[in-house]
């Protein structure tokens, strides 16, 4: 299936009247484009390549937010296109594919005050349609506006400057910001590769001056059969028992003394008779 391209020529004109389009991605067309359109096979969603007619080289890509603007207009955000209001513009729509990664460059540092700049990024590429190479999209963010220029994009291609992110999984990256001094930036590497190898080796945590490791080593060790024990002729006793000899007697006091006692008991004792009870006689005596 061949496609047909749209092509026209407008004056441009800044958007005036709804400032939070300013900076964004999309543009506003008069009525008739929108007809001429229509009657075009082109591919959706409209991606357009809005060059300067003096200057075909400065060019960017955007899509088309409405079809409002007067005949011969079109209103456009802020872009860097080197144009007065008024002049010529040569707006034609382009057939691009889905990108897959980009690598912005923040042209401030103060982009890195952020907490959270990709969560940001990613409200902000909602209003944008395409992405090319060299193109500057502005961040908004607690009153404040952060350029981030557009280094790398993927796929490539010889003669590809430009990717669609319309309903794609878009991988973002980004590059130190470029008013960030060489020797700043090299010592940023040098922190993220200490943090890397750091991560992948177990961890030291310090507790005060002293580490863990030393706090460890303070810890009595683990001795096997270190409990109180027990005898079934004497008394609990504490203290670390050692395992006795197979053919050693027991050498302590308390249990010769305890032997003695129970040898005299056992002699006071009455011993054993076989049949000494009382005998009885069924027969009468006579």
């Amino acid at each position: 299936m061949s496609y047909s391209g749209f092509k026209m020529t407008f004056r441009c004109y800044p958007i005036t009247d709804r400032p939070n389009l300013q900076h964004g991605g999309k543009i506003i067309l008069p009525p008739s484009s929108l007809d001429k359109i229509s009657q075009l096979l082109v591919q959706y969603p409209l991606i357009f390549e809005i060059s300067n007619a003096n200057f075909p080289d400065l060019k960017v890509h955007g899509g088309v937010l409405e079809f409002i603007a007067q005949e011969g207009r079109v209103e456009m955000p802020g872009w860097n296109l080197s144009i007065e209001p008024g002049q010529f513009v040569r707006i034609s729509t382009v057939n691009l594919p889905l990108g897959k990664f980009v690598k912005f460059q923040p042209q401030s540092k103060t982009f890195l005050d952020i907490s959270n700049p990709r969560a940001v990024l990613e409200v902000k590429l909602r209003d944008y349609t395409a992405l090319g190479l060299g193109e500057t999209i502005v961040v908004e963010y607690l009153n404040r506006d952060y350029p981030l220029t557009v280094l790398e994009i993927k796929p490539t291609g010889p003669n590809l400057r430009a990717i669609s992110i319309v309903e794609t999984d878009l991988i973002v990256d980004f590059a130190p910001p470029a008013d960030m001094p060489q020797e700043e930036t090299y010592v940023k590497k040098e922190e993220k590769k200490e943090e890397d190898t750091s991560a992948s080796k177990p961890k030291t945590l310090t507790k005060g001056t002293h580490r863990l490791e030393a706090d460890e080593e303070e810890k009595p060790k683990f001795t096997a059969f270190s409990g109180s024990g027990y005898s079934l002729k004497s008394k609990p006793t504490s203290g670390t028992s050692t395992p006795a000899k197979s053919n050693s007697r027991p050498s302590s006091r308390v249990e010769d003394s305890d032997s003695d006692s129970d040898s005299e008991e056992e002699k006071k004792k009455p011993k054993f008779v076989a049949f000494g009870g009382v005998g009885h006689s069924l027969k009468r005596p006579k």
